[in-house]
């Protein structure tokens, strides 16, 4: 895999895996220094069943209710306090801080794909050392567990254009170039590169590539909560009284547990 990121320039444009000096791309500018934030690990979690391919021809996406994929985030909450909505379709995990507590990048995986699937269509998976290619793996449904920096290179460089979400006009012009993966499209001049993709898609491949930080807002969960349970009729029986009481106890630790609280008195 390094072979071919040296082919298409990717070394170039990232530098080495140890994130040391500023590396010159091949169009002559040179990027910003590695940040701290880039030492993160990311999970994307892609949803293909929220958005059908019709709406997304139809371009629908202002349209589309999010609170499908916000009741998602509250269960992944339960994994890592740091998680991201990508409308319409995708969350975004950082679980570094997470690893150690759940046994690793697999056994957190797979324990949050079992609780999610509960809720039934495909999940799709990918994990990075950068929040822009684990989105950009997921997408493209390559379930990537990149937990390297210096396997990310080889890794993006294979990715399709065709996934990274890019409008068609953009598509079309590498195309004509003959670009059809990220490796050939970083392999033009930068300074040629920006003209034809302009700032905006151009930063997402500078993100991509970890040179410079991706800003995130953190989805959080409203901090109160409200239950009631509806009782067949009026009723002074102990038992049935407890049942009830239990189910909200239930209700009220789970949302206790996806905000990362916890309450030290509780009065009945």
């Amino acid at each position: 895999m390094e072979e071919s990121a040296r082919q298409y320039g990717l070394f170039d444009a990232m530098g080495t895996a140890g994130g040391g000096s500023a590396v010159r791309p091949a169009g002559g500018i040179a990027p910003p220094a590695l940040t701290s934030s880039t030492g993160r690990l990311w999970l994307a979690l892609y949803f293909p069943q929220l958005l059908s391919p019709e709406m997304r021809q139809r371009n629908a996406r202002a349209r589309y209710e999010s609170r499908g994929l916000e009741k998602l985030a509250e269960q992944a909450l339960e994994f890592t306090p740091s998680v991201s909505l990508e409308p319409p379709d995708t969350l975004l995990l950082e679980i570094g801080a997470s690893l150690k507590l759940f046994g690793g990048v697999d056994r957190l995986t797979d324990r949050l794909l079992d609780k999610l699937r509960c809720t039934g269509g495909r999940i799709l998976a990918a994990v990075a050392p950068t929040a822009m290619a684990a989105l950009w793996f997921a997408w493209a449904e390559r379930q990537e567990r990149v937990l390297e920096r210096a396997r990310l290179p080889g890794r993006l460089a294979i990715l399709p254009v065709d996934h990274l979400r890019w409008p068609e006009r953009l598509l079309h012009s590498l195309k004509q170039m003959g670009v059809r993966n990220l490796g050939e499209c970083i392999r033009l001049p930068r300074d040629g590169l920006a003209r034809r993709m302009g700032t905006l898609y151009l930063r997402q491949v500078d993100q991509a590539c970890g040179r410079i930080p991706e800003v995130r807002a953190w989805y959080r969960p409203a901090r109160y909560f409200t239950g009631q349970i509806e009782m067949p009729q009026d009723t002074v029986d102990r038992q049935l009284l407890e049942a009830g009481f239990r189910q909200l106890l239930d209700r009220l630790g789970n949302t206790l547990q996806r905000n990362q609280c916890g309450v030290r008195r509780l009065w009945l």
